[in-house]
Order: structure tokens, then C-alpha cells, then sequence
């Protein structure tokens, strides 16, 4: 479990990255155009918790689909009923949002400090 969570991490943080480099020219035509430091953090925050609530959605129900298809033998062999933790699914949707806020926020101080005309100049 330590591993995958490693290796969770470890995607995400690739992503981020790689995030940066995609955008880091729209971001600065952006705050060429006009658009204020403040209005550019909101709009990321918002990109970056919109993001992480589809993922938890998406990710729940695709979860819970793939577990019943799963055990559907185990579970009718034992006669056991399926028990589903609504406090499980509401700590993981937290979980996630925290995750994608953090991501945010450091995406955010990351494009604060770079040069407009640099972001513009050195964009692949």
C-alpha cells in the first residue's frame, strides 16, 4: 500500500510539473492582457478544486462499479451483503480537495514569481 502511495504521489507531482511547463505562456498572455495576480490565484484554486471533485466523482463511482463486478461471486457465495461507509467516501472527496488545493497553491506561487515576458519568450 506504501508503494502505490508513492507512487500516487509521485504521478501527481509529474503532472503538476508538467502542468507548469504547458501553461506557463498562456499564464503569461494572460498577465500581459491585464488579468491581476489575484484573479489569475482564483481562477487556478477554482480549476484545481473543480478538477479534484470530478476526480473523486468519477473515481467513486468507477470504484464502486468495478468492486461489484468483482466480487459478485464472493459475495454471492457468502450471501454477505455489500456495506457501503458514506463517512469513507466524504473523507476521500475531502482528502482529494485538500490534495488539489495544496497542488493549486503551489502552482499558483510558482507562476507568481515568473516573468510575463520570459513565460511569453520561452514557451515550447
Amino acid at each position: 500500500a506504501g508503494f502505490l502511495l508513492l507512487m500516487g504521489v509521485i504521478s501527481v507531482l509529474n503532472n503538476m510539473i508538467n502542468e507548469q511547463q504547458v501553461r506557463r505562456q498562456e499564464v503569461s498572455i494572460l498577465r500581459a492582457v491585464g488579468m491581476s495576480k489575484k484573479k489569475l490565484n482564483k481562477m487556478l484554486i477554482l480549476e484545481k478544486i473543480i478538477m479534484g471533485f470530478l476526480a473523486w466523482i468519477i473515481g467513486t463511482v468507477l470504484g464502486v462499479l468495478f468492486v461489484r463486478v468483482l466480487l459478485i461471486g464472493v459475495l454471492y457465495m457468502t450471501q454477505a451483503p455489500m456495506v457501503y461507509s458514506v463517512g469513507g467516501y466524504l473523507v476521500t472527496g475531502v482528502a482529494i480537495t485538500a490534495i488539489m488545493v495544496l497542488m493549486s497553491m503551489i502552482t499558483v506561487v510558482s507562476m507568481g514569481k515568473m516573468d510575463i515576458t520570459e513565460g511569453i519568450r520561452n514557451a515550447e
